[in-house]
């Protein structure tokens, strides 16, 4: 709740819109949300993160986006996001491909 109470505060004083994008990490393993290889037909398939990633970097609307994880912090998806909260803003997925968040 505490972040829904946050995001409404911003957007109560943000003169932009804002775009949410909640994503409840518990619910979903880490495959389904940073991407994995799928075996049978060898090729990749982004998960939520990496779809929601690809889709705000690529929006050039001046909109404010925020993406809420609405969960509990957990070590096993947190770790992976290291790099994309220090200076290199960059999320680097399972197949070594790297998004830039601008």
């Amino acid at each position: 709740m505490v972040g829904h109470n946050l995001f409404f505060y911003i957007e109560i004083q943000s003169e932009q819109d804002i775009e949410e994008y909640p994503i409840n990490s518990k619910a979903v393993n880490l495959g389904e949300l940073y991407g994995q290889f799928n075996l049978t037909t060898n090729e990749w398939n982004d998960g939520i993160l990496s779809r929601i990633m690809r889709q705000v970097c690529a929006d050039e609307k001046p909109d404010e986006k925020l993406i809420l994880f609405d969960a509990p912090v957990d070590t096993s998806w947190i770790e992976s996001m290291n790099s994309l909260m220090d200076d290199n803003k960059l999320l680097t997925l399972a197949n070594g491909e790297r998004i830039s968040m601008p």
